[in-house]
């Protein structure tokens, strides 16, 4: 039995797994390859900072747009 603590983690690398921000009628969406779409929203999520930077920008642009809305 390895000394090494275990988590319950798993290391996953995500090759060729692109994401793109996209921007449309005042709401913003990241899109995949594969064209599946997830809307993000202002409010943000966890999961959002889990994707990386990608995800933080799309969140800062959901963020900016609500404002210019309000």
């Amino acid at each position: 039995m390895s000394l090494e603590k275990n988590f319950g983690w798993k290391a996953t690398k995500l090759r060729g797994f692109k994401l793109v921000v996209k921007e449309f009628n005042n709401e913003v969406f990241l899109v995949n390859e594969r064209g599946e779409v997830i809307e993000v929203s202002e409010k943000g999520s966890l999961a959002f900072l889990a994707l990386g930077s990608i995800g933080h920008q799309a969140w800062q642009k959901a963020k900016s747009i609500s404002k210019k809305n309000a």
